[in-house]
């Protein structure tokens, strides 16, 4: 198992990483995956766009089980580019080309759809509930966070698809760089920016700061200050944006920045959040993932991984195991399993010598 380690050399003093990323192993396959969730039966679902179908992975032997390829005489894939599967065992399955939330659940699995395809408008705002180019889905309870980058805006759907929130004007043009020396940059000194049901959003021009909101994926952490905070990644803008999951509102603050060095961003494209707070974010221009902690008090930088493993990063997702990462390699065409050993979160330490090997389990297209 090869080992990778990070330093990022910041105005000439390199600071070391307090976490390490452990290359296990590299799973190829046919085709471009964009994204990639583990389900209840403990498979690897990956999205793979270029062929608009889902496929079921087997972990411990890397074959594919099962492909979901949603056909009927009126509608079909197009370009199915985000999974979210909810703690029912419901997939949600963001289908870019057709506008809409693929919606799959029970045995045999049935379809319906969230949403529908509006006019593709640059910066034009979607009615609630439609959607232009829906890139990313993530769910938490009862919610739905769609990242619609085409139109530039978050919204937050109820299971039957009734839009709550949708988030598009107003956002912070604030900037933080979280500290090279893995301090805190505390919630309760960032400024909140009030957000409004979408019976009354706002429809108004840009802010000041003429901001490129592109969106492009969501995840939910679990409560740290008596709410749930919501991560999207801001593509164009090389930042994350924090939203308070209860009532939309943004905290005034967005961090990162452009650049490749400790607590910078570019294009950030996938996230992925762990129960005690680890929060992971693909980078796809800079071929790294980068690894944060998020606590009641604030977030901080805990380290990134080597590029020399990867030509390109999309997505990523925790293994059931919580210390096990799939991360969607598209450039060479496989997901790739990288496995973390943080130090001093939480006050615990981890080791992967203390692990014990899992010893490898034994190992049809399927039409909706």
């Amino acid at each position: 198992m090869a080992r990778e380690t990070s330093m990022a050399d910041v105005g000439g003093r390199a600071q070391p990483s307090r976490c390490e990323f452990h290359h296990v192993r590299k799973v190829v396959l046919r085709n471009e995956p964009w994204d990639c969730k583990i389900g209840r039966d403990r498979n690897l679902y990956v999205a793979e766009v270029s062929r608009n179908r889902i496929i079921v992975l087997n972990k411990s032997t890397g074959r594919a089980t099962e492909s979901i390829a949603y056909r009927t005489e009126s509608d079909c894939f197009r370009g199915p580019t985000s999974i979210s599967i909810n703690e029912q065992g419901s997939m949600f399955v963001a289908d870019s080309g057709s506008g809409v939330i693929r919606v799959f659940q029970g045995e045999p699995l049935s379809c319906l759809s969230l949403g529908r395809l509006q006019p593709r408008k640059r910066r034009h705002i979607p009615t609630p509930g439609n959607f232009s180019f829906p890139h990313m889905v993530s769910t938490v309870d009862d919610m739905v966070w769609v990242c619609d980058p085409e139109s530039c805006c978050v919204q937050a759907l109820y299971l039957n698809g009734t839009c709550k929130y949708l988030i598009h004007a107003n956002l912070t043009g604030m900037r933080v760089k979280v500290p090279e020396d893995g301090s805190f940059v505390r919630w309760r000194d960032l400024p909140m920016n009030l957000s409004q049901e979408v019976s009354e959003v706002i429809l108004g021009p840009e802010d000041d700061f003429g901001l490129k909101v592109k969106p492009s994926s969501g995840s939910v952490s679990d409560d740290f200050n008596d709410f749930a905070i919501t991560q999207c990644t801001d593509s164009g803008n090389h930042v994350l944006r924090f939203f308070n999951a209860t009532n939309g509102a943004e905290l005034g603050a967005a961090v990162g920045g452009w650049g490749r060095f400790v607590g910078e961003l570019n294009y950030p494209t996938g996230l992925a959040m762990r129960s005690d707070g680890v929060l992971l974010v693909a980078e796809s221009r800079n071929r790294r993932i980068q690894a944060f902690e998020m606590t009641r008090e604030g977030v901080r930088w805990l380290g990134s991984s080597c590029e020399r493993y990867m030509t390109s990063v999309t997505n990523i997702c925790w293994d059931d195991n919580m210390k096990d990462i799939w991360a969607c390699d598209p450039k060479a065409k496989s997901v790739r399993n990288l496995r973390l050993s943080i130090q001093g979160v939480g006050g615990k330490s981890e080791s992967l010598k203390k692990q014990p090997k899992q010893p490898r389990k034994q190992q049809h297209q399927r039409h909706i």
